[in-house]
């Protein structure tokens, strides 16, 4: 099994210790491991604090990063939601929960 971390996209214009958000968002809707789901939305979640998805993150310091607020970003998180709802509704509601679909 790999490790998540070493999946994030790094871009030289947001410094090369800044991770993208969005880059672990398009991974958990890309993958089927709900274990892998699960890890990527935490990452997500412990790096914004504010309620909001960052354009970046510090991968060393997590309160460190780049824009308070990316629309980019959080259209991203709302579209892994509504994804997961349909395709894997266990992971972010009770269990037994029928997919749902708008």
């Amino acid at each position: 099994m790999y490790r998540i971390e070493v999946l994030v996209f790094l871009r030289p214009h947001i410094g090369l210790r800044n991770a993208w958000p969005m880059s672990l968002l398009i991974q958990a809707q890309t993958s089927e491991d709900d274990e892998e789901i699960q890890e990527c939305l935490d990452l997500v979640l412990k790096s914004s604090r504010l309620g909001l998805v960052h354009e970046s993150v510090d991968v060393n310091h997590v309160r460190q990063y780049t824009r308070s607020w990316f629309a980019w970003a959080n259209g991203v998180f709302a579209g892994t939601i509504m994804d997961l709802a349909k395709r894997k509704p266990h992971l972010i509601f009770e269990k037994g929960t029928a997919p749902y679909q708008v």
